[in-house]
C-alpha cells in the first residue's frame, strides 16, 4: 500500500511504502512528474517508481520512523541515475541493478531526463 502526502507549497514530500519511508526533494514544488505504484513480484513486495529530475532519499529520520532493517534490489528500468548508499556512489543506466542496505541512508538522483526504477 502506498500512502503519500503531497502539498504543492512544501519542498519535501513524505512517501510511505511497504518497503520503507522515503523523502522526495525537488527544487520546484510544481515541477514533479512521476508515479509510485506498489506491485507484487512473485509474492515479493515491490514498488514501481518513476520521476523527472528529482532526488529521492531515505534519511536517518525515515529509517528511525519506520524501523525497517532490510536490503533491497533496485533495477534501473529506464533513464539514468546516481545511487549513493553506505559511502559508495554508482551511476546506473537502463538494465543495471544495485543492492542497497535500507538500514542506512540512501539517495536516488534521477538525471535531467528522469528515471524509472523497480525496487524489490
Amino acid at each position: 500500500m502506498v500512502r503519500a502526502l503531497c502539498r504543492s507549497t512544501m519542498r519535501l514530500t513524505q512517501a510511505r511504502v511497504s518497503l520503507g519511508q522515503y523523502t522526495l526533494e525537488r527544487a520546484d514544488p510544481n515541477a514533479f512528474a512521476g508515479w509510485v505504484r506498489p506491485l507484487s513480484v512473485l509474492g515479493c513486495c515491490a514498488v514501481d517508481v518513476a520521476c523527472n529530475g528529482n532526488r529521492i532519499d531515505r534519511t536517518q529520520r525515515d529509517i528511525r520512523l519506520d524501523g525497517m532493517d532490510l536490503y533491497g534490489a533496485v533495477f534501473q528500468v529506464a533513464g539514468r541515475s546516481t545511487v549513493s548508499n553506505n559511502n559508495q556512489t554508482v551511476q546506473l543506466a537502463k538494465g543495471d541493478v544495485v543492492l542497497v542496505d535500507k538500514a542506512r541512508p540512501v539517495s536516488y538522483v534521477a538525471d535531467s531526463e528522469g528515471a524509472h526504477w523497480l525496487c524489490l
